[in-house]
């Protein structure tokens, strides 16, 4: 049996630093803020934050908890507009029950968007 040992050689250079002509200015403070609303001329898309999805146990609660203002009274899983019209629920573009509603996991939830007039014929 044979052992191997290698030595590695460092050398290290001292150099010598040259002032940087470049004139800086310390920030006390920055705060950076994403939107959580993203309106166009055909849908108006949400953001839910994590502690409304932590906080929501099904579809209509994070409705509630995100005060989306196109949206009225969410009251159980009947969901109506400010002027008490119905709204119909879709998860990923497909119609939603209320088992649907119930059973999805609110960490999974990206957005929510609403349609004024929705030009999908699903």
């Amino acid at each position: 049996m044979s052992t191997f040992c290698a030595f590695v050689a460092i050398t290290a250079m001292a150099q010598i630093e040259t002032p940087d002509s470049t004139k800086t200015q310390e920030l006390n403070e920055v705060v950076v803020e994403g939107q959580l609303q993203r309106t166009s001329a055909t849908v108006s898309t949400y953001l839910p934050t994590k502690r409304q999805r932590n906080a929501a146990q099904n579809g209509p609660e994070l409705l509630n908890y995100m005060a989306i203002p196109q949206l009225g009274l969410v009251s159980g899983y009947n969901v109506t507009t400010n002027s008490g019209q119905r709204v119909d629920l879709y998860i990923d573009y497909v119609p939603a029950s209320e088992q649907d509603l119930n059973g999805m996991r609110m960490a999974d939830v990206k957005k929510v968007e609403y349609y004024d007039f929705p030009t999908d014929p699903r």
